[in-house]
């Protein structure tokens, strides 16, 4: 048979289109099968609630990977499925329950299955984790804060299985050995579940009610009005000002007063006497100026009638010792120097106070952020735990490799047990400190500021020497040593005093009884005198004016020793400022570079380049680093309030008014002003 040239050419071409066709075939026969190999479908969702909980099970077909998302204002939850489909468009499950109304599925982009849950009245938090078998992801939903005071907002999941790859012989294992694995994943997870949720550890480390947020700056407030060593503290001003009346009380004058009756039957008279009444007045250059009266009768049946009666004036005043303005009037002015050195011993003990409640609030802060910090950690331990199931399970690794893992679990739950005691007693000293009911749950509101000061060293010292109340005390107390010394020298003086008295007097005689005046007669009188004492030798007042000579020196040598003190306290507050803002920016390094590393190992281990034992290690790193991260934040703000006490400007950088008022409240909130 001959063919044509053009015959052929027409078969090669059409060869040549077939070829084309079954490549493109192919290909697409590829992609599909293997879009079908790495996706999975949704094949059911079912929920179960009871009280205060409902957890819903999205059930597939296969392994899957997801990201949640949970935003706020208002609260959604929502789950993207990544490389899933959905038989339908979309599809709406009724839930109806406290914390969850309906969950609805449906096809967010051509490769992202997005299921969202609309969130009932009561929803609280909610937890996230997968099972294998079969492959599903479970959401809690509660109504409650757990058992730590924060929102059950926690995931913990467990990856997918991988493929197996495992020759049927390898596969069939003993189903007691799948048992033993379950079990033991199950009481891990029970553990977790337990430390998080459980009615009697909450019973025991945590206040009932709900958690009530306070500010640092209502905490100092409060501190003011319910602390009880400040009540006391506002006390004494009130007793010192009671000291300065007392002391001015002396200078009062003083009403004398005598009345007296006599009578004698046998010689049948009687008398009747005012005697002596009087007005006495201290005078402020020392003495007094007193003026007496003085009245009688004599009353007879038989006998004449006589009255009498006097008055006069007497002048008593020091001429050497006790005498002057200012040794009278000195007790007034120490007086009015200790009442003073009260007030200031008050702000002292109040800013003192606010120093050990900055301290605790900040403490409870701590213990809170490191009570999130070891769940967290045993979150990522349970999660490596059971990574390494399904690496046992793989044949991977060896059984006994689960042990560190779950020794892990252990040691983080230890840690966390640690933790919410330091929470519980960091709580209890701040409500101590508030005076508050230690059945209450307070939280700190306040996140760590970071204005950093910068502060210069003269500038801290000359307010120091304005403002610190040990200085102003002490200047005060100098004032009273120079007085002790003048009082002193003074009372070296021998005595010498002058005495002056005038008066006059009148007598009357009746001539016996119902008879007119016989005679009367009045009579004046005067005397002066000069009163010398001293003692030989004069000994005693003599080493009293030593020692208070000693007493001031004493005093001059402390305030110069309390200068230095002030200067080298300003320098190392200073130095701990910088020091601790340093701290604070090495530390949050430290905290990123030991998240990147254990990210880089874990990493590292799925590829199988790397060890259960490092990852664990990284992770100890990595939580060390948070919790000094946190530490020194807080030692940041402890440095502040600490330099700031040194100057004496607490209250002011605190923007706290600290009133005169011993007498009702002592603060308010300067913005009021």
């Amino acid at each position: 048979m001959i063919i044509s040239l053009r015959t052929r050419r027409t078969c090669f071409f059409f060869d040549k289109i077939m070829k084309i066709i079954l490549h493109i075939l192919l290909i697409v026969c590829c992609l599909y099968c293997a879009d079908k190999a790495s996706g999975a479908s949704l094949i059911n969702i079912t929920h179960e609630s009871d009280n205060g909980h409902t957890a819903v099970k999205l059930e597939f077909d296969g392994p899957v990977k997801f990201a949640e998302h949970f935003i706020t204002s208002p609260e959604r939850l929502y789950i993207d499925i990544e490389q899933s489909t959905i038989a339908s468009a979309t599809k709406t499950y009724p839930v109806n329950s406290n914390t969850v109304n309906a969950v609805r599925a449906g096809r967010f982009d051509k490769q992202t299955l997005r299921i969202v849950f609309d969130l009932g009245s009561m929803f609280g938090g909610y937890n996230i984790s997968t099972l294998s078998d079969p492959n599903s992801v479970v959401v809690d939903l509660y109504t409650t804060k757990n058992a730590f005071g924060r929102d059950n907002k926690t995931v913990t999941t467990l990856p997918p299985p991988a493929k197996d790859n495992r020759s049927p012989a390898e596969a069939k294992a003993p189903a007691e050995d799948k048992k033993k694995a379950d079990d033991n994943n199950k009481s891990i997870e029970q553990q977790l579940s337990g430390i998080l949720y459980s009615e009697k550890y909450n019973a025991v480390f945590f206040n009932k009610g709900d958690e009530k947020k306070i500010t640092l700056r209502d905490t100092f407030l409060e501190t003011l009005q319910r602390n009880l060593a400040i009540k006391s503290a506002k006390l004494a001003p009130v007793s010192a000002g009671l000291d300065i009346s007392s002391a001015k009380a002396v200078f009062y004058p003083t009403l004398t007063q005598a009345f007296s009756l006599s009578g004698n039957p046998v010689s049948r008279t009687s008398g009747m006497s005012l005697s002596p009444a009087g007005l006495s007045l201290p005078l402020l250059t020392g003495g007094s100026l007193s003026v007496l009266y003085a009245t009688s009768a004599n009353l007879s049946q038989d006998a004449a009638t006589q009255y009498q009666s006097t008055l006069g004036t007497v002048l008593t005043m020091p001429l050497l010792a006790g005498a002057g303005y200012f040794v009278n009037w000195a007790p007034v002015v120490i007086a009015e120097i200790n009442e003073l050195n009260s007030r200031i011993a008050l702000r002292e003990q109040i800013e003192t106070m606010f120093v050990s409640v900055n301290a605790a609030y900040w403490n409870l802060k701590v213990a809170k952020e490191q009570l999130l910090i070891q769940l967290e950690a045993l979150n990522d331990a349970v999660r490596l735990h059971n990574k390494t199931l399904e690496l046992i399970k793989e044949g991977e690794i060896a059984v006994l490799d689960k042990y560190q893992t779950e020794a892990a679990i252990s040691s983080r739950e230890d840690a966390l047990i640690n933790a919410v005691k330091a929470f519980r007693d960091a709580q209890d000293t701040l409500l101590n400190l508030l005076n508050r009911d230690l059945s209450e749950n307070i939280s700190p509101e306040d996140p760590p500021t970071f204005d950093y000061i910068d502060p210069d060293y003269q500038n801290s010292l000359n307010a120091a020497f304005e403002n610190r109340t040990d200085y102003l005390q002490a200047l005060e107390s100098l004032k009273i040593s120079e007085i002790n010394l003048k009082l002193a020298k003074n009372s070296s003086l021998p005595n010498l005093s002058l005495n002056f008295g005038y008066g006059t007097g009148s007598s009357m005689d009746t001539g016996g009884l119902g008879r007119s005046i016989i005679h009367g007669a009045d009579e004046r009188s005067w005397t002066a005198s000069l009163n010398y004492t001293i003692p030989i030798p004069n000994t005693i007042r003599n080493n009293a004016y030593l020692k208070s000579k000693i007493a001031l020196d004493q005093a001059n040598i402390n305030m110069d020793k309390l200068k230095e003190s002030v200067k080298k306290e300003i320098r190392q507050g200073i130095i701990a400022v910088l020091s601790s803002k340093k701290k604070v920016e090495v530390a949050k390094k430290t905290q990123e570079l030991n998240q990147l590393k254990l990210d880089a190992e874990k990493a590292k281990l799925e590829e199988g380049l790397s060890e259960l034992f490092t990852v664990i290690s990284y992770q100890n790193d990595l939580v060390s680093a948070q919790l000094a991260y946190v530490s020194a934040t807080v030692d940041y703000q402890n440095a502040v309030i600490a330099l700031k006490k040194s100057e004496g400007v607490l209250s002011s950088f605190l923007n706290i008014k600290i009133h005169d008022a011993a007498v009702a409240d002592t603060a308010s909130d300067s913005s009021e002003n």
